[in-house]
């Protein structure tokens, strides 16, 4: 009885697949290795990045705050309301570096898409990121202007600041700016953020500052320009470093998914394989013992 089963069972697997049952095994348990390394790297390079945003953040706000005092105590508009050209949109949208990031990517094209459809004319788009280059410029090349193909924390502060020159170009006058990115909800959950940069958002200061609070050392348009810059650089640098964050808390989430199903698989293979392979030698060796 155990000898017909055992024949009825190898005879459903050669020795050929046994051989390429081993090689995949092999094979996951490399993929293995590389995506739980992969998970390690993302989340070092999440835990450094994130001191870096933590301070352009705080740097950030300080900037959103004298802005907003200056403009009320000086009673001047912004300066990018005055000589604008009607109907001009800016749009600087940041994907991921790299892949291997889950849906980081997808659900920002979509975003990208969406927004494209509400505003039909006067649009032009700013790339960083060499996914988000790459789907820009294949789909909606006609409105890119300025692509920013490699985007490291390293260079962050310098696509910030060459942007910041872009937008107060005089032949480049904006009436809205806006940045759609992916900011993290939680670390676990990245979601796409539509950001607008200008017109700078009004926050009403309850302390009622007037303008005889401040001795003007400068010509106040002057500086309400020069801290508009710096918000606006703040604000992109922040953006630039915070879809960094997301990306590498996506990867890891990524990555870490990939490791538990090769866990998975491989636990599955092997079960199987050790069964026919024992099957096989309990086979060979009723064989053997019928010769004697």
């Amino acid at each position: 009885m155990v000898k017909k089963y055992c024949t009825i069972l190898i005879g459903k697997i050669s020795m050929a697949e046994l051989i390429h049952m081993r090689q995949r095994i092999k094979t996951v348990e490399t993929i293995k290795k590389i995506t739980h390394a992969m998970r390690l790297v993302s989340m070092s390079a999440h835990a450094k990045l994130n001191k870096q945003y933590n301070a352009i953040a705080v740097y950030h706000a300080g900037i959103t705050n004298i802005l907003t005092h200056i403009k009320q105590a000086s009673a001047l508009l912004s300066p990018q309301k005055t000589n604008l050209t009607p109907d001009r949109t800016l749009l600087i949208v940041i994907g991921s570096q790299k892949g291997l990031c889950g849906s980081f990517n997808s659900t920002l094209f979509h975003a990208l898409d969406n927004y494209i459809i509400k505003i039909n004319q006067g649009l032009q788009i700013i790339s960083v990121g060499k996914k988000m280059v790459d789907y820009v410029q294949e789909k909606y090349k006609a409105l890119s202007i300025q692509p920013f193909p490699h985007l490291t924390p390293a260079n962050a502060s310098a696509i910030a600041h060459t942007i910041t020159d872009r937008i107060f170009m005089a032949n480049h006058v904006y009436t809205t700016v806006t940045v759609l990115s992916n900011a993290q909800k939680n670390f676990f959950i990245q979601t796409p953020r539509i950001a607008p940069l200008l017109p700078v958002p009004v926050q009403h200061d309850t302390q009622n500052t007037l303008a005889h609070d401040y001795t003007w050392d400068v010509d106040p348009q002057a500086l309400v320009e020069h801290l508009t810059k710096q918000y606006i650089s703040s604000a992109i640098h922040k953006a630039l470093l915070e879809s960094l964050l997301a990306e590498h808390a996506a990867r890891f989430v990524s990555m870490d998914s990939s490791t538990r199903n090769a866990e998975k698989i491989l636990e599955t293979t092997r079960l199987k394989y050790n069964k026919l392979r024992q099957a096989k030698i309990t086979k060979e060796l009723l064989e053997l013992a019928d010769t004697f």
